[in-house]
């Protein structure tokens, strides 16, 4: 019955989608264009520019250079070999004027690159009369010239001008012929000696063989570059399909007509989604097959240019079939985070606005794959963007390990299924769908026009985040690299501080966004309770995720070794206490108080949960950060004070200092604690008494709410 109300819709959508002509432009034209222009046309431009290069004669000065005439007959000799139109075809001739035989003997020496003609100050004494060299130069009259200075450690100088390409060529021709000029020395100082030159100059003789075959050398140049043009081009196929049935909906006014329908918002957002998801996939399909014959242009002029140079193209198929596969459920996810992003704009101009830091977001994961080391693996594999890359390169070179890739497809499949469960959610939220957009951002707006105890916008929590990272990233790293430990609590200053001066501007409700009520005795140990329950959960989960992240845990733990020299008081200060107060009014504080007042509660709370397990920025942090953030949230959302949170905050990162410091008798009272891994047995209890212990502290919770709202009854009624 579901789809049979979907299916109108679907086909509506897609009828609006293709009648523009721009997304029609978007996903088959530029696609088909656009590799083989990219491909081909760079592979002729540098060819022709290197033939230009070689073409041209370049004019170089040596009037102070005392062996110039030594080097003008050394480049006679070696001088680049051009054909002239003779009858015979046998003889060449230098750009100066220097005839040889190609069955010389200077025919086997080494050849120089580029051209040079050798001129002198008295030839440009005409129009350049009176003018230095570095005159002549300037007035690119010349393309360089050469010093010479006895006394200097370097006595030989080439002049150029590195703002003009045919100097810098010019530069490197002059080198070229003193590197020939220098070998020619050698050799006559060694025959004075009487020594053999091979053996003194080459004692140690070698050669290199690739053991990889041509298809896999190429494949691994490929694998570097294919996945950013992917993704890019996926999306480009699903943006502007994207913003149109979202902002451009709301734009033209027709997103309320359509919420009218006797359809529900989950059958509305599933047909847009599906529309927009066909786009994308048919983008990357038409991306892949132009890019496939892009690429084979490219490897048979190579093998044109290259002798000897045998590549079978057919070889390729298994790995450009499988990445096909893949990137259509990478279409579906990038369309449904596309959408996610999209429907908070108001308009078609915002919607771009913000689709572009998304794209840049994606455009930088696909980069992963020119970072040195880094493989596709159990980690990797789970990461959205870098694995798709990760997996490609794989692909190119032939190595195919089904078991990760897998996992990367069902990772994608995982997150695209979660991406529209969180649009599906979004779409049921009048608040998003309605919202100012832009206008939500409060900052721009004067002071003294500003409202008093105004809640801030989705607008100015995005604002306020960006800057957060920006100055974690920025004045936080250069404050622990200069001061060490001391620059960890510069950087929980930091996000303390911003927060408060932002609300502060705003003239924000401090008292609303933040939480900022007295928690009731009951709450205080509800939240204890419920604390250690999430601990004892959070442990059974690191124990699972041990053999996938072994090196990340390492890489923590010598991090917490270089803390642990410091003092207890300033670990607890710095390390447990300054964390629960910063983290807590930045998460739990403004993100969740201003989010919480523009949509659904569970959605701000999951929105507030995630931010605070990517703020972390570390993969074996994220999972227990999220749930460790979402209990806290859950905690304020029950009680309405922040301070239960801060209780929980401080009493986590108390216990992880105290496990640090004191490992030894930590681990004798409680062993569990110090433990690197854990049996199922003690995963599966650590689990269940998390899990009981939650719901105690809960139930501690809902019973001191209930007691309160018990308690304010009795004195309306009174």
């Amino acid at each position: 019955m579901i789809f049979k109300k979907i299916g109108p819709l679907f086909k509506r959508e897609m009828t609006d989608i293709v009648r523009d002509k721009k997304t029609l432009f978007m996903m088959v034209v530029l696609p088909i264009l656009l590799y083989p222009l990219m491909v081909v046309g760079m592979t002729f431009l540098m060819s022709a520019i290197t033939m230009n290069q070689q073409e041209t004669v370049y004019k170089v000065c040596m009037d102070e250079v005392p062996v110039r005439a030594e080097l003008e007959s050394l480049y006679e000799q070696h001088a680049p070999l051009q054909e002239t139109e003779n009858e015979g075809g046998d003889q060449t001739e230098n750009e100066n004027g220097a005839e040889t035989d190609n069955g010389s003997e200077n025919d086997e020496a080494e050849k120089l690159t580029y051209s040079i003609s050798f001129v002198t100050m008295d030839e440009l004494a005409g129009e350049y009369a009176g003018m230095t060299q570095e005159e002549v130069l300037q007035a690119k009259a010349i393309d360089a010239y050469v010093t010479y200075d006895a006394a200097s450690e370097y006595p030989y100088t080439i002049h150029f001008l590195g703002a003009s390409d045919d100097s810098q060529t010019a530069e490197q021709a002059v080198e070229d012929l003193l590197e020939v000029y220098e070998k020619k020395l050698q050799s006559e100082k060694l025959a004075e000696l009487s020594l053999d030159e091979d053996e003194i100059l080459h004692p140690v003789k070698y050669q290199s063989e690739n053991m990889s075959s041509n298809e896999q050398t190429m494949g691994n140049v490929l694998g570097q570059m294919i996945p950013m043009l992917i993704i890019i081009s996926i999306m480009m196929g699903a943006m502007y399909p994207a913003i149109d049935v979202t902002a451009g909906e709301k734009e033209r006014g027709t997103l309320e007509t359509l919420l009218t329908l006797p359809v529900s918002n989950f059958e509305l957002i599933m047909s847009k989604f599906l529309a927009v998801s066909v786009i994308a996939c048919v983008s990357a399909f038409f991306n892949i097959i132009s890019m496939g014959a892009a690429f084979g242009f490219m490897f048979s002029y190579m093998a044109d240019s290259i002798g000897g140079l045998e590549l079978h193209l057919s070889s390729f198929a298994p790995a450009i079939l499988f990445t096909l596969l893949v990137m259509m459920f990478f279409a579906l996810f990038v369309t449904a985070v596309s959408m996610c992003v999209c429907i908070f704009a108001k308009s078609f101009k915002e919607a771009n606005n913000y689709i572009t830091p998304v794209m840049l977001v994606f455009m930088f994961g696909s980069l992963v794959t020119m970072v040195p080391n880094v493989e596709l693996s159990a980690m990797t594999a789970a990461i959205p963007i870098v694995n798709i890359s990760l997996m490609i390169v794989k692909l190119f070179t032939f190595t195919y390990d089904y078991a990760l890739f897998g996992i990367v497809l069902l990772s994608n499949v995982v997150y695209s299924l979660l991406a529209v469960l969180v649009l599906g959610k979004i779409y049921n939220s009048e608040a998003v769908l309605f919202s100012e957009g832009m206008g939500s951002l409060k900052l721009f707006n004067r002071r003294s026009e500003m409202k008093e105890n105004q809640i801030p916008g989705i607008g100015d929590v995005i604002l306020l985040l960006c800057v957060e990272l920006l100055l974690i990233f920025y004045v936080g790293t250069g404050a622990q690299l200069k001061l060490g430990f001391g620059g960890v609590a510069v950087t929980q200053a930091l996000i303390l501080i911003v927060p408060l001066v932002y609300l502060w501007y705003l003239k924000g409700d401090y008292k609303k966004v933040l939480s900022l009520r007295r928690p009731k005795l009951l709450q205080l140990l509800g939240a204890f309770v419920t604390w250690i329950g999430t601990y004892s959960l959070m442990l059974g989960i690191s124990f699972m995720l041990v053999p996938l992240l072994q090196e990340s845990m390492q890489a923590q733990t010598e991090t917490w070794e270089i803390f642990m020299q410091q003092p207890l008081w300033v670990l607890v200060l710095v390390v447990a206490l300054m964390p629960a107060v910063g983290e807590e009014c930045m998460f739990r504080g403004f993100v969740y108080g201003s989010l919480k007042d523009k949509m659904k509660n569970m959605i701000a709370m999951l929105i507030a949960s995630a931010l605070f397990g990517i703020y972390h920025m570390s993969l074996i942090k994220f999972f227990t950060t999220f749930i460790l953030g979402f209990m806290f949230v859950l905690v304020v959302s029950e009680t309405g004070s922040i301070f239960c949170s801060m209780l929980m905050h401080f009493c986590n990162n108390l216990v992880s200092v105290l496990v640090m410091k004191y490992a030894s008798k930590v681990q004798e009272a409680v062993p569990i604690l110090t433990k690197e891994t854990a049996g199922a047995g003690e995963i599966l209890l650590l689990v269940a008494t998390g899990l009981v212990v939650i719901a105690v502290g809960t139930g501690l919770l809902k019973l001191s709410k209930s007691k309160s709202k018990n308690s304010k009854n009795s004195e309306k009624t009174a």
